[in-house]
C-alpha cells in the first residue's frame, strides 16, 4: 500500500482481521505497518554487497597477479640462465671445432705431405679434441649438479699429501712468473671426500690466481682443520674485484676479461667431515 502526501511517499503493509465480539460496533481491525525502513535496509544491504564483491574481486585479482609474479621470478631467472648457459656453451664448443676444421682443411690442401711434415697441425687438432672432451665432461657434471644428482666418489684422503701434490705444479708456475707462492699446509686429518672435485676447485682457483696477478704479487694457500671442518683458503694480492662484479664471480663461463677490473680471488672453501675414525692423531 502506498500513501502519498504533498512532500513524500510512504509504503506500508496492512493486516486486516475480524474484530472480537466484545468490541462493540467494530467489525474489522486493520493494522498499518510502514515498510520504508525495511526497503531502505534491503537496498543498502544490496549496495554494500555489490561494492564489497567488486572490492574483493579487485583485491583477489591483485593478489593473484602478485603471487604469479613472485612464483614466475625463479622460473624466468632459471630460463634466462639456461639461455645464457646454452649461448656460452655453444661459444665454448664452437672455438675448438673451428680450429679442428681449419687444421683438417689445411691437411686436405697437402695430400702428398708426410705426417711428420704436418705434425704441428695434427697435434693442434688433437689438443682441441682433448679440450672438447673436457668441455663435454664439464657440461655433464654441470647438468648432473643442476639435477641434484649425486656423483660424489668419496675416498679416504690424507689432507697434507693431497694439498702438497695439488699445489706443487702451481708453485713452479708462480716461480717462473716471478710471483711468490706461500703454502700453509697445517691440516692434519684423514677425511672421506671426492678428491677429483676438490682438486678441480683448487685448480680453478689457483689458475685464476696466477692468471690475474702480476709479477711480484703473492699467492697464498692455507689448509687447516677444526674439530669438524676442513678449511682451504686461496688468496692473492693484486687488484680487487669491483663491488658490482662480486656477485658474478661464480657465474659459469664468466671470463675475467668481461669484468671491469682484474679478478682478485679471496675465497674460502669449507669441507665438512665426520670426526670419528677419520682424524689422525
Amino acid at each position: 500500500m502506498t500513501i502519498t502526501d504533498e512532500s513524500q511517499e510512504y509504503h506500508s503493509r496492512t493486516i486486516t482481521s475480524i474484530a472480537p465480539e466484545n468490541t462493540g460496533n467494530v467489525a474489522y481491525i486493520t493494522v498499518l505497518s510502514n515498510t520504508d525502513q525495511i526497503d531502505n535496509a534491503v537496498a543498502n544491504f544490496q549496495q554494500i554487497l555489490i561494492v564489497s564483491l567488486i572490492f574483493f574481486w579487485v583485491i583477489s585479482i591483485g593478489i593473484a597477479y602478485y603471487l604469479s609474479r613472485v612464483n614466475m621470478k625463479p622460473i624466468l631467472k632459471s630460463w634466462r640462465k639456461q639461455q645464457e648457459f646454452v649461448e656460452n656453451a655453444s661459444h665454448e664448443l664452437r672455438t675448438p671445432l673451428t680450429i679442428i676444421q681449419n687444421n683438417l682443411d689445411h691437411l686436405f690442401t697437402k695430400p702428398n705431405a708426410k705426417i711428420i711434415d704436418e705434425s704441428e697441425s695434427i697435434a693442434q687438432a688433437l689438443n682441441e679434441t682433448r679440450r672438447l672432451t673436457g668441455l663435454a665432461t664439464d657440461l655433464l657434471i654441470i647438468a648432473r649438479g643442476d639435477a641434484n644428482e649425486q656423483t660424489l666418489d668419496l675416498t679416504l684422503t690424507d689432507i697434507q699429501p693431497f694439498i702438497k701434490q695439488t699445489t706443487d705444479p702451481f708453485r713452479d708456475l708462480a716461480t717462473l712468473a716471478d710471483k711468490e707462492f706461500k703454502l700453509f699446509n697445517n691440516g692434519k686429518a684423514i677425511v672421506k671426500v671426492d678428491q677429483k672435485k676438490i682438486h678441480q676447485v683448487l685448480v680453478i682457483l689457483l689458475d685464476n690466481a696466477l692468471k690475474y696477478t702480476q709479477a711480484g704479487d703473492t699467492i697464498t694457500v692455507d689448509s687447516h682443520t677444526s674439530k669438524r671442518h676442513w678449511y682451504i683458503y686461496v688468496k692473492n694480492t693484486g687488484s680487487n674485484i669491483a663491488d658490482e662484479d662480486k656477485d658474478r664471480i661464480f657465474e659459469r663461463f664468466l671470463s675475467g676479461f668481461s669484468l671491469k677490473s682484474q679478478r682478485n680471488i679471496w675465497l674460502r672453501t669449507r669441507f665438512s667431515y665426520r670426526q670419528t675414525n677419520y682424524r689422525r692423531p
